[in-house]
């Protein structure tokens, strides 16, 4: 076998760290070397808790090892991309990608420059439920598109410390509950239905007054006639639907994918509704009493076991290199989830319409 990929962290203040750690820890194509971290005083804990070396001297750290994870605050991520690229190593970059246009500009024309290996990190893509999904509306059975909603995001704000994190932090973190939660639901949404042309977003912090928005809506628009919202929040302590496309002949739902759902919904995750070929496609309404959910077996990963969820990123993270294939997710996936972003915040602060500016 060949010799371990000797994996360090640039950052650790995201808490998909705590999840990715335990992964390259356990995993005998890895060696954790260790990690250093933006937050002083924070290596020295978690290192001492999960049981990996601290480091002090970035460049040293760095010249210890194969593959670089970044899971620092997202401000500091084109900074780090930077050092790592330059370094030659194999990069696992936190999503979002970057919070500003310069950032992104800024991560692309190293990568481009030396050719490094770039993977961006977006679980929902590990999650089996996301496959089907997509055979689902590749299928066609819906028929024209007109209409979906995503609701993606947590209950961070419930808790009397989470105020007080880099999360809220626009100086760190770029944005609230739009750039952090809401890369989600854009991934997903540009992976599924394409880039959308334009965007309105409205943004608010008044729930919990923090210097970023705890709430927002952003409402995403395709040059097919496509209408979407993505519904993000630091507040969500139930929901439902995480999921809705809606169609000419039939509707998709699912739950169970996003925190809001995960603990309240016990069944039925993916369920769609299609209308009958001889039926209301013709014109003729389908009665109230034949109409029933289609209900698909499938429980996602994220509400099976969350940790798994989570950990299918750095997997899969070791698993392609070792196979010697190209990131699964790429620059371009991640610039372009952050595009659509930050065009949201540019719609939101002047109150317009903002045609979405892709690289």
């Amino acid at each position: 076998m060949a010799d371990p990929i000797r994996v360090g962290f640039l950052g650790i203040e995201h808490i998909h760290a705590d999840y990715w750690q335990d992964v390259f820890q356990g995993s005998p194509h890895t060696e954790l070397v260790g990690a250093c971290a933006v937050t002083p005083g924070l290596i020295e804990s978690k290192g001492k808790e999960l049981g990996y070396k601290s480091w002090d001297d970035r460049d040293a750290l760095l010249n210890a090892c194969d593959a670089i994870v970044i899971c620092a605050p997202t401000t500091h991520h084109a900074e780090m991309m930077e050092l790592a690229a330059r370094a030659g190593k194999k990069i696992l970059l936190e999503k979002p990608m970057a919070s500003s246009t310069e950032d992104l500009d800024r991560i692309g024309a190293v990568l481009e420059e030396t050719g490094a290996w770039l993977m961006q990190a977006y679980p929902k893509r590990c999650d089996p439920i996301n496959k089907e999904i997509r055979a689902i509306l590749d299928s066609g059975d819906l028929g024209t598109l007109s209409l979906m909603r995503i609701r993606h995001g947590h209950v961070g704000a419930s808790s009397p410390f989470f105020g007080g994190t880099w999360y809220t932090d626009p100086d760190l973190a770029g944005g609230g509950t739009i750039m952090d939660e809401g890369s989600h639901a854009a991934d997903f949404v540009r992976r599924t239905f394409g880039d959308p042309e334009e965007v309105s977003c409205f943004i608010s912090n008044s729930a919990q007054g923090y210097e970023v928005e705890d709430t927002g809506i952003a409402i995403y628009k395709w040059a097919n006639g496509l209408v979407g919202e993505i519904v993000p929040t630091f507040q969500f302590h139930g929901g439902d639907n995480s999921i809705e496309v809606y169609g000419t002949h039939g509707a998709l739902i699912v739950s169970g994918v996003d925190l809001g759902s995960r603990d309240l919904t016990e069944t039925a995750f993916l369920k769609t509704f299609i209308v009958p070929k001889d039926s209301g496609r013709a014109g003729k309404l389908v009665d109230h009493d034949e109409k029933k959910w289609m209900i698909s077996d499938t429980v996602p990963q994220f509400k099976k076991d969350t940790p798994r969820f989570h950990k299918n990123v750095a997997s899969t993270f070791v698993d392609a290199p070792v196979a010697g294939d190209p990131p699964p997710c790429t620059y371009l996936d991640g610039c372009r989830a952050s595009e659509m972003i930050i065009a949201a915040y540019e719609s939101a602060e002047t109150g317009r319409t903002v045609k979405i500016k892709y690289g």
